[in-house]
């Protein structure tokens, strides 16, 4: 292994913040919540890439909001935890590391809806 290939994920520079937290505090552009990895997110590649890991996940927080009503985004997101929990266990490594990397920044109590007002 070459240990000066720049896109090697040991050898990145080290960032101070997750892409979640750069995109809820940018100046005068912040979010008032995001979700999403705080380190590198892991995929299953191809035709599987919907069978778990993050490839599963982020669609079930759309399902949990659509399909399942929850118009909260602190309860979606816990919802979308629980699923994954309880569709995959926690007895896969890289799929407790999906969870654990996998967070909500900003307001919980946020309302989502489909309405404009």
């Amino acid at each position: 292994m070459n240990k000066k290939q720049p896109y090697n994920g040991r050898y990145w520079p080290p960032s101070p913040y997750c892409w979640s937290w750069w995109l809820t505090i940018l100046k005068d552009k912040g979010a008032i919540a995001t979700i999403g990895n705080t380190a590198i997110g892991y995929e299953y590649p191809g035709v599987f890439c919907l069978s778990g890991l993050g490839g599963w996940i982020r669609p079930e927080l759309f399902k949990q909001i659509g399909q399942e009503n929850h118009q909260i985004l602190g309860d979606a997101f816990e919802q979308t935890i629980i699923s994954y929990i309880n569709n995959f266990g926690k007895n896969d490594m890289l799929g407790v590391k999906t969870i654990q990397e996998w967070v909500l920044l900003g307001d919980p109590s946020l309302r989502i809806s489909d309405e404009c007002s």
